[in-house]
């Protein structure tokens, strides 16, 4: 079990090491390639994974409450843990709410349970990064822009790949590789992005980080303890590839 949760992690953190490492040698600047990830490849891999990899059984719409049962739970926890600890709300109940899921989520669901994984998460990241921008912005005292949202590439990808996986549509064969591709860019993208901003974080940024993901852990617990499931043996990431390819 052990050695199957390394085969799991391993390649996640191999890669943002990666970034780690080059970005303490080299300080690159990552925002145009994070723009590019979030307006093009990671769309294009919302709507491959609905579209492609995710089978009807799936139930999309109870991993999308479950998503937002644990958003608000973690929320809740948050502003008893910092009225307790006598920490700032503003700086610490978003990011107990609203953590950065898409880096390691996506990678480690895919390579743990294989297609049918990826698109759950998939399913997790855009409602956890709606509520970040309607509900988030809400909490911090900014404004909602409903045009906006609607012209969020990821939720427009979503949106069309959940009408597509309803009606039983796919992309025409000419087109399919072309968006499996840009996909496959996202999530690499992703965790050497990573490895880049955490390379430029101090100390004491570092400490407030460890000290915030405690609690944020306590709301996933009943949905550990309820799940059934177990990581795949036989649908990891790099078998997936290799069978498509």
């Amino acid at each position: 079990m052990i050695l199957r949760i390394l085969e799991i992690i391993g390649p996640v953190f191999g890669v943002i090491g990666i970034g780690y490492v080059y970005g303490r040698r080299f300080a690159p600047n990552v925002r145009d390639a994070n723009a590019l990830n979030i307006t093009t490849f990671t769309p294009a891999l919302i709507f491959y994974a609905l579209t492609e990899q995710s089978g009807r059984h799936l139930n999309l719409g109870l991993a999308a409450l479950a998503t937002v049962a644990v958003v608000f739970g973690a929320g809740a926890l948050g502003w008893l843990w910092v009225w307790i600890s006598g920490r700032r709300a503003a700086v610490y109940v978003p990011p107990i709410m609203f953590p950065n899921c898409g880096n390691l989520g996506l990678p480690v669901a895919h390579l743990a349970f294989g297609n049918g994984g990826l698109a759950l998460m998939v399913v997790l990241t855009v409602v956890e990064n709606t509520l970040q921008f309607t509900f988030g912005l809400w909490l911090l005292g900014e404004r909602v822009s409903p045009r906006a949202l609607a012209r969020n590439p990821m939720l427009v990808a979503t949106a069309a790949g959940l009408i597509c996986m309803a009606m039983g549509w796919q992309a025409p064969a000419m087109i399919e590789p072309a968006i499996k591709m840009l996909g496959e860019v996202s999530i690499p993208l992703m965790l050497i992005s990573l490895g880049v901003r955490l390379s430029g974080g101090r100390q004491g940024q570092w400490a407030a980080g460890l000290a915030g993901a405690w609690p944020r852990r306590s709301p996933g617990w009943p949905w550990r303890f309820r799940s059934s499931g177990s990581p795949s043996r036989g649908r990891s990431w790099r078998h997936s590839s290799s069978s498509s390819a």
